[in-house]
């Protein structure tokens, strides 16, 4: 009598890759070049861009969260108010040397009105804070790695401290009747350009 022949059913279904919203290039600065790739569904994609892309890990979107935009940022030099803390030029040489060898911090914002800084190791949220100004559309760090600039659905820009790993609410400009779609900085970080809904560049 012949054995019975074991058959196995699979069923394939169609891959629907999520949308991106975001993407963004590690500062110079890093060692490591990396890309964060933000899908519309708040997941985060690291990859390499050491040569070709490579992919290597992927931050989970929290549950009903959202993400429209993305920012890096790499603190190498002191500020004013670190410097005063050292005496000799060797102290200050030793504490610019330790920024620079930090690894980058990650920043993501979308419509739930949250900005997350993310802990790249353990794939968790690090810090969160409150836009002050409903759904983010837009961030961008300064030169200087020290403040970020949030682009809000209030028609606010608003600044945030990032020095020396903090993530604290700074101050205000003046609003404008449309919500804050785009953001950058000028060279020497005195100056912020906006692009909002209504179509104009302030």
């Amino acid at each position: 009598m012949s054995e019975g022949m074991q058959v196995h059913r699979c069923r394939f279904t169609d891959f629907v890759p999520q949308a991106i919203n975001a993407i963004e290039y590690a500062p110079a600065t890093v060692r490591r070049p990396y890309v964060a790739v933000g899908r519309a569904n708040g997941d985060i994609e690291i990859w390499s861009a050491k040569g070709n892309l490579v992919y290597e890990k992927t931050i989970p979107g929290v549950v009903n969260g959202s993400l429209e935009t993305l920012a890096w940022a790499h603190q190498t030099k002191l500020t004013k108010d670190d410097l005063e803390l050292f005496d000799t030029e060797k102290e200050r040489e030793k504490a610019t040397r330790r920024l620079t060898e930090r690894a980058p911090r990650l920043f993501s914002a979308g419509l739930n009105a949250v900005i997350v800084e993310w802990d790249l190791a353990k794939l968790v949220p690090k810090a969160a804070v409150d836009s002050y100004g409903g759904a983010v559309w837009c961030m961008s760090t300064n030169h200087a790695q020290t403040q970020l600039a949030v682009g809000t659905e209030d028609g606010h820009i608003r600044l945030f401290d990032i020095t020396d790993d903090k993530l604290v609410y700074q101050r205000c400009f003046d609003k404008i009747k449309a919500r804050i779609l785009s953001v950058a900085w000028s060279h020497d970080d005195q100056t912020i350009v906006t692009g909002s809904a209504d179509g104009a560049v302030r």
